[in-house]
């Protein structure tokens, strides 16, 4: 998941590896009940791109990538 002020992303995939994805506004709906992806399709795209760079750091942090060897 990626948070962007008030608003949340889930990225879920499948086990064919096809993500779907929801997004949430936090204050209006802290309980996550109203996927909001379809009615705000801007900020959704946005954000996707966030959350994919997001993650591949955490890979390369991970694997090390991130560190500089002397």
């Amino acid at each position: 998941a990626w948070i962007d002020n008030q608003y949340k992303l889930h990225r879920i995939a499948d086990k064919a590896g096809q993500a779907k994805y929801s997004l949430f506004d936090l204050v209006q709906d802290p309980e996550e009940k109203t996927d909001l992806a379809e009615a705000q399709p801007d900020r959704l795209l946005r954000m996707k791109p966030e959350l994919d760079a997001w993650q591949k750091s955490v890979i390369h942090s991970l694997n090390g990538e991130d560190y500089t060897k002397p």
